[in-house]
This record gives structure tokens, sequence and C-alpha cells, in this order.
């Protein structure tokens, strides 16, 4: 398993595959599995999507209780409802996502899963200038600058 695995109802597969499809594009590894899936080795982050429908879902009640209790739980919910004692677990609303990484839920996620990742915060996304690294960039052009000055000002010899 990956880092992350997000088990939904058959009926919100779409919209797990379109969280796996945006966590993926963040650098996080992301599988979606069956609800019923007993998992061969614990993710370190579980994200349980819910809606009034999915409430009488034995099979997804049982991964959220487990994932509950390992505290890996990442409460996911379309609408109403999420299963007592679970909605105190910072249920996340992902309501109308379509796989915008700028939606406040998936952002929420994110934040989310970089906690139970052990990671500072999300990874940089691609083609985004890290300032560390263009601070560097310039002192390293700097010093080779003033280096080729001194070397063409020296008189030969």
């Amino acid at each position: 398993m990956g880092e992350v695995v997000i088990r939904a109802a058959p009926e919100d597969r779409a919209l797990a595959d379109r969280l796996a499809d945006a966590l993926h594009h963040e650098g996080m590894l992301a599988e979606v599995v069956d609800a019923d899936l007993a998992l061969r080795r614990p993710a370190k982050a579980e994200i349980v999507i819910w809606r009034e429908g999915s409430v009488a879902s034995d099979a997804l009640l049982s991964a959220t209780r487990e994932a509950f209790d390992a505290d890996r739980l990442i409460g996911v919910r379309t609408g109403k409802g999420f299963p007592a004692p679970y909605s105190a677990n910072a249920c996340t609303d992902l309501s109308g996502f379509d796989g915008n990484i700028d939606h406040p839920g998936f952002c929420a996620i994110v934040r989310a899963v970089a906690r139970h990742t052990l990671r500072a915060g999300p990874p940089p996304r691609a083609g985004r200038l890290r300032p560390l690294g263009m601070i560097g960039g310039v002192m390293a052009a700097s010093v080779l600058a003033m280096m080729v000055f001194f070397w063409l000002g020296m008189p030969p010899g």
C-alpha cells in the first residue's frame, strides 16, 4: 500500500479516483481500495469518504472504526453526515470537488495527509521556484562573476 489509502462506497468511486489523482499531482502516493478490502500493510493515512446513503455500509463503517482506532482516519463527507463518534474527527467537506487542487476541502486534506505522514507540509508543486534555491543560485552566479572579473583584470605574466 502507499502512504494514503482512500476508501469509499461504490457510488463514490469516481470522487475517490479524482481525489487520488489530485493527491498524486501533489506528490503523494494514494491508492483507492474497496471498503471491505483488508489491508496487507497499514497505510500512514486512510481517507474514508461518506455521504448520507453510505452510513448504512457495514464495510465502510468497519474500515472507519479501524482507521480511527489506529489514529489514521481522515474523514471526508460529500453532503450531510458522518457516523458518530467519528464526526468530531475534523471531517472535511468535499462537496463539489472536481479535481481542482485549489478546492478548500482538498487543501485541508493535503494538510491532514502531511500531518499523518510526518511531513512538514505538502511538497512543492512542479514548476514552482523555491526561494532558497533562487537565493543560492544568485549567490553562486555573483561569486562566479567576481572571479571572472578579477581574472580578466589581472595583468598577464
